[in-house]
């Protein structure tokens, strides 16, 4: 039964170990956390005067996000100081699990764990080494999005196997440990919400006069542009600022201008994780609003959204390089700019 059950924790070990070669580092995260451990057992050991089954706990860890509901993560874990008599009881190792997350209500989330531990464990005067199953569960809040707070509980079967000479027994004990943790994602940001275009009616001039008059109008005005990037690219290079310079020429050669609204679209390809692809385009569009803002463009009617192309005429090339070169055009942010500009021209004389 042991041999089968350590052969699955292999397995899924391993399972994540391939997953996590191939990780991104912006679904990376780590934490840690202090809590009590419970060592079941001591109190009841023949010849023990007196015991300590209760212990201070802690845990650092680090972990990857396969997805929005799985994790791999691998940590360091401390249990100590129980006591028998006058002879300490600690425990402490490293840990790999898989870990499972459930949305409940708002940010607040159900957790699941199953994965191994490798301690040392130091008591009833002998030392010993072993790998033992964890099973654990708690509940996850999270505070912002740099920041989670969550409350672990874990259970480890059979976490040492000590040969005490001094109190002539074999020891076997359970563990359960309960842990609040601070979790910190340095890469996690929400996704950027579309914005919906709003519409204006040109307004009608009548005509002032029965003759043929010079007048004012306000006559409506579009202008699109196009800001190439490269590859994972979030940075303005000099095809791009030309573009962009381009664009203020178009502007500055208008005369008064009226309710201009600008929309910048910032898109990345359908290659990488759905965080770094999000990320990407996100960042593609701000700097490309920071620079039209400071060539003159209003930022109070600007709109920001982020985007990914999923292009079928691509998905039939499997070379990585002919793959990148296919997906260029959709590694690239729109601007579109729409408004008023005042018109001089011959009013009708009906």
């Amino acid at each position: 039964m042991n041999k089968l059950r350590f052969s699955l924790l292999t397995s899924m070990i391993l399972v994540g170990i391939s997953h996590t070669v191939l990780a991104d580092e912006s679904n990376l995260y780590l934490g840690a956390g202090v809590g009590v451990g419970h060592i079941h057992g001591l109190n009841n050991i023949e010849g023990v005067q007196s015991s300590v089954n209760d212990a201070t706990a802690g845990n650092l860890f680090l972990g990857y996000d396969l997805n929005d509901y799985l994790s791999i993560e691998t940590g360091y874990l401390y249990v100590g100081k129980g006591k028998t008599d006058h002879l300490p009881f600690k425990n402490q190792g490293a840990s790999l699990s898989l870990n499972g997350r459930v949305p409940l209500v708002g940010d607040l989330s159900l957790l699941g764990e199953f994965g191994a531990y490798w301690s040392r464990t130091e008591g009833l005067g002998e030392k010993g080494s072993k790998a033992s199953a964890i099973l654990g569960t708690g509940l996850s809040y999270q505070i912002n999005d740099q920041f989670d707070i969550q409350a672990r509980w874990r259970y480890i079967k059979n976490v040492a196997d000590l040969n005490s000479e001094v109190y002539q027994t074999r020891f076997t004990p359970n563990e359960n440990i309960a842990t609040l943790e601070l979790v910190y994602h340095p890469f996690r940001t929400k996704k950027v919400e579309p914005i919906q275009q709003t519409s204006y009616e040109e307004p009608v001039t009548p005509a002032q006069e029965e003759q043929p008059v010079s007048v004012i109008v306000d006559k409506p005005f579009e202008i699109n542009a196009e800001v190439n990037f490269s590859l994972n690219q979030t940075t303005l290079d000099s095809e791009a600022l030309r573009s962009l310079d381009n664009l203020q020429q178009q502007l500055s050669e208008m005369s008064t201008k009226k309710q201009m609204e600008t929309i910048v679209i910032g898109y990345s390809d359908s290659l990488g994780a759905d965080l770094v692809r999000d990320r990407v385009a996100k960042e593609r569009a701000e700097a490309v609003a920071n620079y039209l803002v400071h060539i003159g463009v209003p930022e109070s009617q600007m709109h920001v959204q982020a985007k990914t192309i999923f292009d079928p005429t691509c998905s039939d090339v499997t070379n990585k390089e002919e793959q990148v070169a296919c997906l260029a055009p959709n590694r690239r942010v729109d601007i579109k700019i729409t408004g008023y500009q005042e018109v001089e021209e011959l009013a009708s004389p009906w």
